[in-house]
């Protein structure tokens, strides 16, 4: 017969083996915003959010250097300006009055709402 120790021993380990086998990550729960579609407008800032945007659908025409109708958003203060002046979102909203950008395409709703989010908190440096 076993000794009173190794099967406290033995029932401890055979416990902690069955709880570990529950665990389990499954994406789709832990990543519930990305994969439901949905669009996260809260954390949006300038620096990981809006900064990125712009460089990737709209700096290579607005820079210095290479300004496409004298519009530059290579910059924080440039992006804020033409925020505040609503330019910037009659633009990618495609409003009546702004010439529609980028040109022959749109930015995704996602990314709009994005910029709004930022413009509505005073498209603060952050």
């Amino acid at each position: 017969m076993a000794h009173p120790m190794i099967k406290a021993t033995s029932f401890f380990i055979l416990v902690l083996l069955s709880l570990s086998a529950c665990y389990y990550d499954n994406k789709e729960d832990l990543y519930i915003i990305l994969s439901s579609g949905e669009c996260d407008t809260v954390a949006v800032n300038y620096t990981q959010t809006v900064q990125p945007l712009l460089d990737a659908q709209c700096v290579s025409c607005h820079q210095a250097g290479n300004s496409s109708g004298n519009v530059l958003l290579d910059s924080y203060a440039s992006a804020k300006q033409y925020a505040e002046n609503g330019r910037l979102m009659g633009s990618v909203k495609h409003e009546s009055g702004y010439s529609s950008m980028p040109p022959g395409g749109s930015l995704s709703d996602c990314d709009i709402a994005k910029l709004e989010a930022w413009v509505a908190a005073g498209s603060p440096e952050n």
